[in-house]
């Protein structure tokens, strides 16, 4: 109980204060509508039917200090309909976002990098490449002064997962891409880690229907070296990628659907790899429920941290639900009901965790973008509608800057085109 006190005090101090004079918000990671909530706020440990136990009254959230301005929420660009995660990525006063769109005088989509000031700023896009690209997911990871970029490219005939460097304003740093991949299979999701060393994830589909992870370590400009490594389990089907970094080194997690005692069940798994990306140990079961969606992410630290995750209830009912793990990677406490919701994503902040979801509709309110304010037992203390949103469109992505501020991207698809979004919240000290 002193435990939780001490974290309720936190988030009171760190959420008070209105006046234009907020305390400095400490980070960890580079007015509501009552319409719109979905779920009620005594989210506890989930019984084995699914559904919340009563943990009582949720902890009062104190007065707002994030804001959601309407002009600081960007259409940055649209493409050819369809799902897809937008790659954003934080430095130290700002926001980068990777996305496929459509350039103004094409039809073929492109790869395209945009800069977020804290202060609402957005750069002009930046377009990276020049031939065919696929519409497949995309990654951006922050080097500090700089960025690297990583994406599936179709050019000329087949899927090759690509690098390239980028400077502080995103533009790119190289002539050329760099090619991680030249395998006949195909390719996706890539994903970025950067810590002592850069590691590229991404899944290969061979001929035969297999998919495996492959991990392979990369220079700080982007180039591989070494050889890429086998990172899953053979009798795992990968759907999406996250990595992160645990005391023992880096981790992958996935979700996939694997033969349950009572039939097929979708897990979500955490994969312990070497500093070269080779695997670690064996794929450990991070849920309990057993009924994943296939969405996640993660906000990882060697101490421990979170993950958040899709599941589907009765074939029916789309919920976000929070697992905390320890710095071993082994699961804390219950896993937890947020909101009734999709698409969700997760960010150290405040001594707690920023989490973005995407709302469905409900009654007069439509479907939305909404932000959670965590702190780190998974209570929600805040919640902030950040932009009215289409009820399809992928996975959010949230982030937080080193000087406290939030942004999430996102894309809104229709049976036409799909627009590709990005907000900014003010917190704390910022403007």
């Amino acid at each position: 109980m002193k435990s939780r006190r001490a974290a309720l005090l936190l988030f009171a101090w760190v959420f008070a204060g209105c006046d234009g004079k907020p305390p400095p918000v400490p980070v960890g990671d580079a007015g509501t509508r009552d319409a719109g909530r979905q779920t009620p706020r005594d989210a506890g440990p989930v019984r084995d039917s699914g559904r919340p136990e009563d943990s009582g009254t949720a902890p009062d959230a104190g007065p707002r200090a994030c804001t959601v301005d309407p002009d600081r929420v960007y259409k940055v660009g649209s493409d050819r309909a369809g799902d897809r995660t937008v790659a954003l990525a934080a430095s130290g006063s700002g926001f980068g976002a990777l996305y496929t769109g459509l350039p103004e005088d094409g039809l073929v989509a492109r790869v395209h990098a945009i800069a977020l000031s804290s202060d609402g700023t957005l750069g002009e896009p930046r377009q990276l490449t020049r031939a065919g690209t696929a519409l497949r997911a995309v990654s951006l990871a922050s080097t500090g002064a700089s960025w690297i970029a990583s994406w599936v490219d179709n050019d000329p005939d087949r899927y090759e997962v690509r690098t390239l460097p980028l400077g502080a304003d995103l533009a790119p740093a190289a002539e050329t891409p760099a090619a991680v991949t030249a395998t006949p299979a195909g390719e996706d999701a890539p994903t970025l880690l950067v810590s002592e060393r850069v590691l590229l994830a991404w899944i290969e589909d061979d001929l035969a229907g297999a998919r495996v992870v492959r991990v392979r370590e990369l220079g700080s400009d982007g180039a591989p070296t070494g050889s890429a490594s086998a990172a899953s389990d053979p009798a795992h089907q990968p759907a999406a990628l996250v990595m992160g970094e645990l005391s023992a080194g880096p981790v992958l997690l996935y979700p996939s659907t694997v033969q349950g005692s009572s039939g097929p069940e979708t897990r979500i798994f955490l994969q312990g790899l070497t500093s070269t990306g080779g695997m670690r140990g064996s794929a450990m079961p991070l849920d309990r429920s057993a009924i994943a969606d296939g969405t996640l992410d993660a906000s990882l630290a060697p101490s421990g941290g979170a993950v958040v995750f899709g599941v589907l209830v009765g074939g029916a009912r789309h919920e976000v639900r929070f697992r905390a793990v320890g710095g071993d990677g082994m699961p804390l406490r219950d896993e937890r009901v947020l909101v009734e919701g999709t698409d969700a994503s997760i960010a150290a902040f405040a001594g707690g965790y920023a989490v973005s979801y995407r709302a469905p509709a409900s009654g007069a309110t439509p479907a939305q973008v909404r932000l959670l304010l965590l702190n780190e037992l998974g209570d929600v203390v805040a919640e902030e509608p950040v932009a009215d949103a289409m009820p399809e469109g992928g996975r959010t992505t949230v982030r937080v800057a080193g000087d406290g501020q939030i942004a999430v991207a996102w894309a809104d698809s229709t049976g036409d085109e799909t627009s590709v979004r990005l907000a900014l919240i003010a917190c704390g000290g910022g403007s």
